[in-house]
């Protein structure tokens, strides 16, 4: 009865040492970043409800959103890699970035 006793024991430090020693190891596992910007025209005017798309070059996965009444805009928890991004705004012609 006391080796299982003592054999738990060992066993249940020995979990808790080996988790909390990988913790960091997971963590580091999860990569990502953000793009964000603000669009405007060549007079520096903000264009709000522009329609604003990016492109994973690797993957070819698109995310589209619209800039806000500041003309701002945000993509978050991208994967790190490359992109290619184009805007949009009502009426005007579209505008690439590469």
């Amino acid at each position: 009865m006391q080796a299982v006793k003592k054999f738990f024991t060992l066993f249940t430090m020995f979990s808790m040492l080996l988790t909390i020693g990988l913790a960091p190891a997971w963590a580091q596992n999860i990569v990502s970043g953000e793009i964000d910007g603000l669009v405007s025209d060549p007079s520096g005017a903000v264009l709000p409800n522009a329609t604003v798309t990016l492109k994973s070059v690797a993957s070819g996965e698109t995310q589209t959103t619209t800039t806000g009444p500041s003309g701002t805009y945000r993509f978050p928890l991208l994967r790190p890699g490359d992109y290619q991004f184009r805007w949009r705004p009502a009426a005007l012609i579209p505008r690439h970035a590469p």
